[in-house]
Formats: structure tokens, C-alpha cells, sequence
């Protein structure tokens, strides 16, 4: 998918949200979004846009500690996600 435009304000992870809520799908994972993760503002933005299309919706959001400037691009990372049925499933791991 060739990353998610942090300058675009996101549509990208809006749209593929779109499509998977249309395919029904239920657990997902996405590689590459081209995000940093580290950094709160990015994923407060990613999560935001996620709960719109479901308030239920469980991410799992990972990026290298590796920093390039102060961009939230960064190359690589991944996005695992369940939703619907299965996102009262998640348990917190033991501490």
C-alpha cells in the first residue's frame, strides 16, 4: 500500500478502514504503514481515525526505536488489529 500519508491527514488508513469494514474483515495485519509509532501525536492521530468507523476496534502498533528527524514518517513498522465480535476477546498479557 505503499505506506499511510501523515501529510494527507491519514486518508489512506481511512480508506483502507472503509474497505475492510465493507469486506467484513475481523483481524488484520497491515505491514509497512511507513509511520512512527514512538512518537504519541501519530498514534493518538491513527487511533482517532480508528475509532470513528469502530469504537470497539483493538490496534497493536509497532515502529522501530531508529528516529529520522522530527517526521512521523519512518520506514517499515506494522499494524495488527481485530475488531467486531473478536475485540472483546483481547485479554491484557500478564504483568
Amino acid at each position: 500500500m505503499n505506506g499511510i500519508s501523515y501529510d494527507k491527514d491519514y486518508i489512506d488508513w481511512e480508506i483502507l478502514l472503509g474497505n475492510m469494514k465493507q469486506m467484513q474483515i475481523d483481524i488484520f495485519g497491515i505491514t509497512e504503514p511507513n509511520l512512527d509509532f514512538n512518537n504519541k501525536i501519530v498514534q493518538e492521530k491513527v487511533r482517532g481515525k480508528t475509532k470513528f468507523f469502530d469504537k470497539y476496534m483493538k490496534l497493536s502498533l509497532s515502529s522501530s526505536f531508529q528516529t529520522i528527524g522530527q517526521t512521523p514518517y519512518k520506514r517499515g513498522g506494522t499494524i495488527t488489529g481485530v475488531n467486531g465480535n473478536w475485540s472483546g476477546r483481547i485479554i491484557p498479557a500478564p504483568q
